[in-house]
């Protein structure tokens, strides 16, 4: 059965482009699921099940990905999820908000594949790729 991984971005490109870079960084016989924003993003990943990796933006409307991932990690079925945030406001203290929620790693936009693949070559081994 392949991994299921779900990207949550408000931008449906965005989204797209996500998607087109796990694939050429090693990540094509995944299963991607799409959401466009943390309130739809946690029901699915209720009523979905298995899903591997949460791909996650912090600003979205309805529910930003902050606080989804603060209800992920409150919740005993999704709280072991990797999640892995790609946000345009990267700075010190939105990092020192995400650490301790046990984010995998933070990356910006826009993305710069040499640096996805290497991010992605330790997560794939954690997740059993």
């Amino acid at each position: 059965m392949a991994k299921r991984i779900l990207i949550i971005d408000d931008s449906r490109t965005a989204r797209m482009f996500i998607k087109q870079c796990f694939e050429i960084a090693g990540f094509s016989d995944c299963e991607f699921l799409e959401a466009s924003q943390g309130e739809e993003a946690l029901t699915m990943m209720n009523t979905e099940g298995n899903v591997a990796l949460v791909i996650t933006d912090i600003n979205m409307p309805v529910k930003d990905g902050l606080t989804m991932i603060r209800e992920m990690r409150s919740s005993e079925t999704l709280k072991k999820i990797p999640v892995l945030v790609i946000t345009s406001t990267q700075n010190a203290a939105r990092e020192q908000e995400l650490k301790p929620l046990g984010v995998e790693a933070i990356l910006a936009k826009p993305l710069h594949l040499p640096l996805v693949a290497e991010k992605l070559t330790a997560l794939k081994t954690q997740l059993g790729m």
